[in-house]
């Protein structure tokens, strides 16, 4: 696949998304809640012309979310300095090719877009007041809108709407004296320039500047994928949850996944209140009116007495405290609050191709949708699931039979 362009290509992240003919193909199967992990059989590399020679264009790390060409995606390019005019047309060349494998189903090439953003139809609710504690065992309270959204984000990097106080995390980052032993490990492994920019910010200032926040973005999403960034006695005082807690006694054999996530959980700690991916935080207030986070369970069949922990009913918006057995009953008169939570309008949130629309607060900057959004359903109905459980049961897993092969 050669794509070829007028203009020679500015040297920085170039992101292409690539849009496939897929309707003629089967949905994609699921396994419970959680989407297939394909991996392709074709491995592709990308090239550049330099000097009448194809040369490797890099890919970033986890930018190549099509899979090789295998579905719908956007691709991110770190594109080299030294791309060069092709002396025959005039033209600047970028080429895909395959490496090793093939493609059991060959992707068909719908569009190819410069200049793209994605977009999801959330709304993120800060700072909702839900009551104060009975002191009653079993304590419910609910949210002010539902559904809440249950999103798996904790891998992908941060972005500037996972900052909740962008003051008081900049404000905790200048000041060094004052900072915590976590806060002050994370911005030590920030790179210098970064260092530089968060010194020199103004805490008088209003407005924050995008180059200041897309600076502490990235520094954090690099620190994200450090290997080093835990350490016991730094992190001694934060309550980390058993999952993430094993992950820590062997570092050197966890997934990049694995690390990613507990990194993520280090950071949020670092700067408490400040930053967060996590899709509901409930807070209650403590002894000396601080806020205290509660965790998320299933159930609460493994918790202690002492234990902070709550349960989510996502389609209602309903949240369950512990009885004092299972899960520590919040004291009585104690405010509770969602520091954070994300909803979304389900269905309606599917707008169609062809709408235009423009950003808030910047009248000049209009888009419009370049294919029909998709994603947003109601709550699975009991029917559907019973459906799904009996087709589930029927499926097979494992292969003794060469039909049982052939199936899979």
């Amino acid at each position: 696949l050669g794509l070829e362009f007028f203009d020679k290509l500015p040297e920085n992240e170039i992101q292409i998304t690539f849009i496939l003919f897929e309707d003629d193909l089967p949905a994609e199967g699921t396994h419970g809640d959680e989407p297939s992990h394909v991996i392709p059989s074709a491995e592709i590399v990308w090239e550049y012309q330099s000097d009448g020679t194809w040369r490797d264009l890099p890919v970033l790390k986890d930018k190549d979310s099509t899979l090789a060409l295998t579905r719908n995606g956007r691709i991110v390019f770190l594109l080299p300095s030294d791309i060069e005019m092709n002396d025959k047309d005039g033209l600047y060349w970028i080429r895909c090719r395959i490496q090793d494998g093939c493609y059991e189903i060959v992707p068909f090439i719908s569009r190819i877009l410069i200049n793209t953003i994605s977009a999801a139809q959330v709304e993120t609710i800060k700072y909702e007041d839900l009551g104060t504690s009975s002191g009653f065992p079993d304590q419910k309270v609910r949210l002010k809108k539902k559904p809440v959204m249950r999103t798996s984000h904790d891998v992908l990097p941060f972005v500037a709407i996972d900052v909740l106080d962008w003051h008081g995390l900049l404000k905790m980052m200048k000041n060094q004296a004052e900072l915590s032993e976590p806060g002050k490990r994370i911005t030590g492994m920030f790179d210098e320039n970064t260092q530089n920019r968060i010194s020199e910010w103004d805490e008088s200032e209003i407005c924050i500047s995008l180059k200041l926040k897309f600076a502490v973005l990235s520094a954090l999403n690099t620190v994200m994928e450090n290997q080093y960034v835990y350490h016991v006695e730094v992190f001694k005082e934060v309550k980390i949850p058993d999952e993430l807690k094993k992950l820590t006694d062997h570092l050197d054999t966890i997934s990049y996944i694995e690390l990613k996530t507990l990194n993520c959980f280090l950071i949020e700690a670092a700067f408490p209140d400040t930053i967060t991916k996590r899709n509901l935080v409930v807070q209650v207030q403590g002894d000396e009116e601080e806020w205290e986070t509660w965790f998320e369970i299933n159930d609460f069949e493994s918790s202690d007495p002492d234990d902070l922990h709550y349960h989510l009913d996502t389609r209602e918006g309903k949240i369950t405290f512990g009885n004092g057995l299972n899960g520590r009953i919040p004291p009585e008169q104690r405010k509770i609050r969602a520091l954070l939570y994300k909803t979304s309008q389900g269905p309606k949130g599917n707008i169609t191709k062809g709408q235009k629309f423009r950003i808030t607060g910047f009248r000049t900057i209009t888009g419009e949708n370049g294919k029909e959004a998709t994603g947003g359903t109601l709550a699975e109905s009991i029917n559907h699931a019973k459906g799904r459980a009996k087709k589930d049961f029927r499926t097979h897993y494992r292969a003794i039979t060469s039909e049982d092969y052939e199936q899979l």
